[in-house]
């Protein structure tokens, strides 16, 4: 699956999902600086984030998963998912205070090093980018 196909599949998984309150892609794609061995990091914004971090079945509507493992950084609790073909992405959850102001010193760093909003239903993710570009 190439990275394009495998964002509009998230994106519209994602609208049906109430509990999301945004998604944006982070890093080297979300800067257009992605290699061939970049993986693609997403952050998604819900209170809901514990039913993605123990039940790991729907990691598997966007391919089969070769390798899984789950990380922390920061705020924000990560599954890593390498799925058969190579793809590699980092699912980053965090709550929506992640994106609240006054702007914590690692979310801003997040959106100044690559910050593309691919969901955002409440607007959210808007004010986030604002609120780091004032």
């Amino acid at each position: 699956m190439t990275v394009d196909l495998f964002l509009e599949t998230l994106v519209a998984w994602a609208k049906g999902r109430a509990d999301i309150e945004g998604v944006a892609l982070i890093g080297s794609y979300a800067r257009n600086t992605a290699s061939i061995t970049s993986d693609v990091d997403l952050i998604f914004l819900t209170g809901e984030r514990s039913q993605y971090l123990q039940d790991h079945e729907w990691v598997s509507e966007f391919g089969k998963v070769e390798r899984l493992r789950a990380e922390t950084w920061g705020n924000a609790e990560t599954i890593r998912v390498t799925y058969t073909g190579g793809l590699e992405v980092e699912y980053n959850f965090a709550e929506p205070s992640w994106a609240g102001v006054p702007v914590d010193p690692g979310t801003l760093r997040v959106v100044k090093e690559g910050f593309r909003i691919l969901l955002d239903p409440r607007g959210k993710l808007k004010a986030l980018v604002a609120s780091c570009t004032e």
